[in-house]
């Protein structure tokens, strides 16, 4: 007589559990049952527990192999010695519950199926978290009832059910057909899938039930604690699965199949990157993503990464940077150097301009020997724009997707466009003037993971200190940024001492200017004439001009204001309406985006800046190179306000203020011609202050490594960074900390909320159960018996017909009149 199911256990040194693993299936109560225990060269005691087992009881046969080759063989020695008409699995450290086999038999026997998919009661062996035991019991739930056709993608694509090799039922003859196409190679990790994978390719037909019949201990393997290095060495062993996987579709007719390799692609490099950054021991990190990146290829984890940490990356920076994965080349100094800026665009505004300035000034650059020393790349996003700024003839340009459309794993494309730039134009140093957004970072280890090893430099465009405003927590991620490039670039004194606690090639450098300040002709002071340049965005607090000209209207109704620029519509239109509120249409006037601004500077009296916020404004350069005097909120890390020369500053957010100040300088034409040339003065050093030459300074510490003599850190440059460093990230935790008290302080409001309404509703069910068994009601209810049955055999009569009424009506009369037993079952 044939056996009905046979089961495989595959053992590897699992003394411990092995003997309620074997009782659970020689206890079982189908006993037409085969049992095939594969040692797979166990060192303890598993052997010979397995050995005396079979001497008891001739249905348990035992393989033994000389050494361990892994359970993917293991399995397979015991399936191809298998002979019953269907196989189950188990594994040597869970259980059976004991009408298993039994239950498994009838459901895969009566559906005719392929496979037969049962419950899982899965046990907590290992202190793990509930909400991780919840998660397994969800994942290996079955499908309810049948399906037929293509179960590879019914699993691995609509995902009705996973692909946990031990929780089924299987034909025996397809069992043994995908076994015997099984590679021979040990597979330590994933192989579950693999095997389940090959099985599911011969299967055409699955069917889900609702019996619990495995019993998965889950931990008891010591999955879920702590791993070390080599553990996770095992893991990435999942690529081997994989790639088995391919192989083994490799002569077969993949087009169906290509959505489910890409699938198991990702679920086994998500696993890995999952485990490396939440279970790997911190002191292996840094080698383990070696590792990682070794096993899977930088361009899959990098994107990985960026799926789910694309906003949150400084818990990983000290890891990354540590691998040294990111550590760039040092250039051969005598060679030219290629030199990339990037910037989104190069049209509308200052950062836009100064990428093309930048770029303009060294690819004209030349040696001692009149050789051009620097082979220049503007990159920016998308393709040219409207309205840009000129760039020189030597200036090569390239283009990227849009930073804003290349976030989390939308990142691939800008990913792939970085490799293809980097490698067909030989870039030896990337510039960034996107500072503080978070897809520098990941265009960072784009660049800096290139096969070249390109450096990465930073150009920031702002002050320091404004990343705390913002609502994310950009201030702790911009160190991230830091911590790894290879150099940065900052716009005044202050910026340079503060990212010099994070990192030593930092130098502070003014922005070129796009003409010579001795070449622009002094304004002609038109009376009562002022401008305010700029793009219109929160940041320059446009509306507080519009409310300053209210306040100067007061005092001097002749004054009229000139807004200069374009941006945020909402902004604009809520200044137009701001001027009608007030009666200012006769003095301002919005002029929109100008390229040629010199005509409105040529006439102005002052130059007035609202901004909350800038690192080295243009406008500023451009008001005082014509001698206009600049009234403005302060901003005292500003280069400009720091020397003082041309500028008068008021209290931020104080219009009123600044209005009296302007009223006063038009009051006072001689005043405005002495600041106005004061300021002329400074914006005429700063021009010629030789910037080439600094940034030649910089490239030397973050290109080339060569020591630049700095004077010896003292002991208050010391302790100021130690303040630097946890100021920054303890007012991160403090952030962390009063966003989870407003969290608890919901919770608990919500908690109290409800626990009020349940009791509201205990006090309505008592009302009720009162009310219930009160006499009043007890009587109204007999009174009404009647016409209540009399209505509802009307109501029956009508949809059922006359005999079906009748039957019910007997039927409810016995239940009224019956016991109280068969009433409450009823």
């Amino acid at each position: 007589m044939q056996i009905d199911v046979s089961v495989i256990i595959p053992v590897h040194n699992n003394e411990k559990t092995i003997k309620n693993a074997v009782e659970s299936v020689l206890f079982q109560t189908w006993k037409n049952i085969e049992i095939i225990c594969v040692d797979d060269g166990s060192e303890d005691k598993s052997l010979s527990i397995l050995r005396s087992y079979e001497k008891k009881d001739s249905r348990l046969q035992v393989i033994s192999l000389p050494h361990n080759q892994g359970t993917l063989k293991a399995r397979k020695y015991g399936v191809q010695a298998s002979s019953g008409r269907y196989v189950m699995f188990l594994d040597a450290d869970d259980l059976y519950k004991e009408d298993a086999c039994k239950c498994a038999y009838l459901a895969i026997s009566n559906a005719g199926t392929d496979i037969v998919h049962f419950g899982t009661e899965v046990l907590n062996s290992n202190h793990l978290s509930e909400e991780r035991i919840h998660l397994n019991e969800k994942l290996l739930r079955p499908h309810k009832g049948k399906i037929s056709g293509n179960l590879l993608n019914c699993c691995f694509i609509d995902h009705l059910f996973t692909a946990s090799l031990w929780n089924k039922i299987y034909k025996g003859d397809i069992c043994r057909q995908a076994f015997s196409h099984l590679v021979n190679s040990n597979l330590r990790k994933g192989e579950d899938w693999y095997t389940f994978f090959v099985i599911a390719y011969y299967s055409r037909t699955y069917e889900g039930i609702d019996d619990i019949l495995y019993q998965y201990n889950l931990g008891a393997g010591g999955t879920g604690s702590e791993m070390d290095l080599n553990q996770f060495k095992m893991l990435l062993t999942e690529k081997d699965t994989y790639d088995a996987i391919k192989a083994f579709l490799a002569n077969k007719d993949t087009s169906n199949y290509k959505n489910v390799l890409n699938n198991l692609q990702y679920h086994f490099l998500d696993e890995c990157v999952f485990k490396w950054a939440n279970e790997l021991s911190i002191q292996e990190k840094a080698k383990g993503y070696a590792e990682l990146v070794e096993t899977w290829g930088h361009k899959l984890v990098m994107i990985e990464l960026a799926h789910y940490w694309w906003d949150n990356h400084y818990k990983l920076s000290n890891y990354l940077k540590e691998s040294g994965i990111y550590t760039s080349c040092v250039r051969d100094h005598q060679k030219p150097l290629t030199i990339a800026f990037y910037y989104r665009s190069i049209s509308g505004g200052g950062a836009q301009r100064v990428a093309a300035l930048l770029s303009n000034r060294f690819s004209e650059v030349k040696d001692y020997q009149g050789k051009y020393m620097y082979q220049v790349l503007l990159i920016t996003d998308e393709g040219p724009q409207k309205e840009e700024y000129e760039l020189s003839e030597r200036v090569i340009r390239e283009y990227l997707p849009g930073f804003i459309k290349s976030k989390g794993v939308n990142y691939l494309a800008r990913y792939e466009k970085w490799q293809q730039i980097l490698e067909r134009r030989n870039i030896d140093v990337v510039v960034s003037g996107l500072w503080v957004d978070p897809c520098t970072f990941w265009d960072m280890l784009a660049v800096k993971s290139f096969r070249t090893k390109p450096s990465f430099i930073i150009h920031s465009h702002t002050f320091c200190a404004v990343p705390f405003i913002f609502p994310n927590h950009e201030a702790k991620e911009l160190l991230a940024k830091y911590m790894i490039c290879d150099g940065v670039v900052a716009l005044s004194e202050i910026d340079e001492r503060y990212i010099s606690a994070f990192n030593h090639s930092v130098k502070y450098i003014v922005n070129p200017l796009a003409f010579d300040p001795n070449d622009v002709p002094d304004s002609i002071y038109i009376p009562n004439v002022l401008i305010w340049c700029g793009r219109i965005s929160f940041e320059k607090k446009p509306v507080d001009a519009i409310r300053m000209m209210y306040e100067l209207h007061k005092i001097n109704r002749a004054a009229q204001l000139y807004i200069v620029g374009d941006g945020d519509k909402k902004i604009l239109q809520e200044m137009k309406n701001l001027v009608k509120v007030y009666h200012l249409e006769d003095n301002v006037f919005f002029e929109g985006f100008q390229l040629d601004v010199g005509k409105y500077y040529s006439r102005a009296s002052v130059f007035i800046s609202t901004a909350e916020y800038e690192g080295f404004p243009l406008t500023f350069s451009e008001a005082l190179s014509f001698a206009v005097p600049i009234v403005t909120y302060e901003m005292p890390w500003l280069t400009f306000t720091r020397d003082g020369r041309g500028i008068l500053s008021v209290p931020q957010g104080r219009y009123d203020l600044m209005a009296r100040q302007v009223a006063t300088l038009l009051d006072e034409p001689e005043k405005i011609f002495t600041i106005g040339h004061d300021g002329k003065d400074l914006v005429s050093e700063l021009a010629h202050t030789d910037i080439i030459a600094q940034w030649q300074q910089l490239l030397d510490m973050a290109v080339y490594e060569k020591p630049i003599e700095k004077e010896n850190i003292s002991d208050e440059n010391q302790n100021a960074n130690i303040l630097l460093q946890y100021m920054t990230l303890w007012s991160e935790i403090g952030r962390k900390r009063a966003a989870q008290k407003k969290r608890n302080s919901l919770l608990k409001r919500n908690q109290l909320k409800k626990n009020q309404e349940d009791q509201i509703c205990r006090n309505l069910k008592f009302d009720i159960d009162s009310l219930k068994n009160s006499v009043s009601f007890r009587t109204g209810r007999l009174l009404t018996w009647g016409p209540r049955k009399v209505r509802g055999c009307y109501f029956c009569l009508h949809q059922h017909g006359f005999n079906y009424t009748v039957k019910r009506f007997i039927e409810h009369l016995g239940i009224d009149m019956g016991t109280g037993d068969y009433h409450r079952n009823r």
